[in-house]
């Protein structure tokens, strides 16, 4: 699925998501198709769901995502002898 069928899908929730499809545009990772893992009512609920699937499914591309916005940004900072990917939603 791409983002806007998962805003339609789930509206107003909280989406746990593995990118399927992803590259890299500049310093970002752009995230055309995902599949949605589960959907959270608030961000306890979210983030007990992540560390769930983090431990089960290691080595994945997971995010969590609130589908009240228009666009997801994944943005990837990068310092001497470390990358982090930092979301932006």
């Amino acid at each position: 699925m791409n983002w806007p069928e998962i805003r339609k899908q789930y509206p107003n929730k909280i989406v746990l998501v593995e990118a399927r499809s992803v590259y890299l545009k500049g310093n970002k990772r752009v995230i055309e198709e995902m599949c949605v893992l589960e959907n959270y009512e608030n961000s306890r609920e979210a983030w007990s769901g992540y560390k769930k699937f983090r431990f089960k499914l290691s080595g994945r591309e997971l995010y969590l995502f609130h589908t009240s916005n228009a666009q997801i940004n994944v943005d990837i900072l990068f310092v001497k002898n470390y990358t982090k990917i930092k979301t932006q939603n």
